[in-house]
């Protein structure tokens, strides 16, 4: 199968992320081409993959604008595929500690739901900014 993984970071986490993602697919005979939405060429047709990986970060609250405008531009295109949305963010342990499913899903739901994609989410912990010490 030949996948796009496409994806918005603002650290760089998302980016290591995704290159697991596609590793991993890799490994199950997946063709995966991975382009941060940032810098990719506005020719990365969704339309020539089988299926459309999506991944972004939150940071203040909000995706990278890069994402989201991909992902508006292309809904078309996507929807026509099987695709999955990935969250990536450091407070999730947190929420999922703190607060119910609803509560968690609210934040990927605001970005998936304005620009069409379905209603399912997951969440992932990014990197820590706090240092580790020890040896």
């Amino acid at each position: 199968m030949k996948l796009l993984l496409i994806y918005g970071t603002s650290e760089g986490q998302t980016k290591k992320i995704s290159g697991f993602v596609a590793d991993r697919l890799a490994q199950g005979g997946h063709e995966t081409t991975v382009l941060n939405a940032a810098e990719s060429d506005p020719a990365a047709d969704p339309s020539d993959f089988d299926a459309v990986i999506i991944a972004a970060s939150v940071h203040e609250g909000h995706y990278q604008s890069a994402i989201v405008s991909y992902v508006r531009e292309h809904r078309a295109a996507i929807d026509l595929h099987a695709n999955a949305f990935l969250s990536v963010s450091l407070a999730a342990p947190a929420m999922i500690k703190t607060t119910s499913r609803d509560s968690r899903s609210a934040l990927p739901l605001s970005f998936m739901r304005p620009v069409g994609l379905p209603d399912i989410s997951t969440m992932s912990q990014g990197r820590s900014a706090t240092p580790r010490t020890g040896s």
